[in-house]
C-alpha cells in the first residue's frame, strides 16, 4: 500500500499584530543639537552620582524635546507619530481633533556594564526611542529587544520549540542606527542589552505620547 501525504488545507488569520515602526531622520546631527547631547552628557544626568552599577544614566530634564535645541527633531519625531496614528492605527484625526501628543522626553546613557531591563511604559499611548549614538559592535549591530505579549499562546510554558516562527514567543531583536526612530505601542515589554565593550557610550532619546 502506498502512502499518501496529506496537504494542509488549514488557514492561518494572523488577528491583530503587534506593529513596531522604524525610520531614519536622514541626516546628520546639526551642531546645535550635538552640542546640546554633549553638554546633557556631560552635565546633566541624574544617576552619574549614584555609581557606576545603577542600570543606566538619564538626564535630569524629562522633557528634552521641549528645547530649542530639539525642535527639528521633536517634529521629525511627531511627523511619524502622526503617521503611526492613521496608517497603523487607522484614527481619523480630522473626526476626532485628536492627534498625539509628546509627554515625557528624556536621554538614556548607556556607559560600559549599563543596561535596561523588560518594561513598559505607563500612561500613554505611544513610546519610541530615537538613536542618536550606536555601539559598534564587531559580531552584530547594536538594537533593542521586544517580548512577546502576556497573553501570548506559549507564554505560560516551557516547550522544546524545532524553529523559530513569526508566531513563537521568542524575544525579537530589532537592529539599529544612528538617526533610527523606532515608535511601539506602550504596552508593548522592550530592554536593551548590557553594553559589554569597555570604552563605548550608547546614547538615545525616548518618548511617550498620548
Amino acid at each position: 500500500m502506498s502512502s499518501i501525504k496529506e496537504q494542509s488545507s488549514a488557514e492561518i488569520i494572523p488577528l491583530f499584530p503587534l506593529p513596531i515602526y522604524k525610520t531614519n531622520i536622514g541626516r546628520e546631527f546639526t551642531k546645535q543639537e550635538q552640542d546640546e547631547i554633549d553638554t546633557i552628557v556631560s552635565e546633566k544626568l541624574a544617576n552619574r552620582a549614584l555609581g557606576s552599577d545603577t542600570p543606566k544614566d538619564l538626564s535630569i530634564d524629562k522633557y528634552l524635546l521641549r528645547q530649542k535645541s530639539f525642535l527639528s527633531i521633536q517634529s521629525f519625531i511627531e511627523r511619524h507619530l502622526k503617521e503611526f496614528v492613521t496608517v497603523i492605527m487607522g484614527v481619523d484625526t480630522v473626526k476626532t481633533g485628536w492627534s498625539p501628543h509628546i509627554t515625557q522626553s528624556w536621554l538614556n546613557v548607556y556607559r560600559p556594564n549599563h543596561y535596561d531591563p523588560f518594561h513598559i511604559h505607563h500612561n500613554c499611548i505611544i513610546s519610541g526611542v530615537f538613536y542618536i549614538n550606536c555601539l559598534k559592535l564587531s559580531d552584530k549591530p547594536d538594537g533593542i529587544i521586544f517580548d512577546a505579549p502576556s497573553h501570548h499562546i506559549l507564554q505560560q510554558f516551557e516547550l522544546p520549540i524545532a524553529q523559530d516562527t513569526k508566531f513563537s514567543d521568542k524575544p525579537q531583536f530589532v537592529p539599529v542606527v544612528e538617526g533610527d526612530l523606532i515608535l511601539f505601542p506602550s504596552t508593548v515589554k522592550h530592554r536593551v542589552d548590557l553594553n559589554e565593550t569597555l570604552d563605548q557610550t550608547r546614547i538615545s532619546l525616548s518618548f511617550n505620547s498620548i
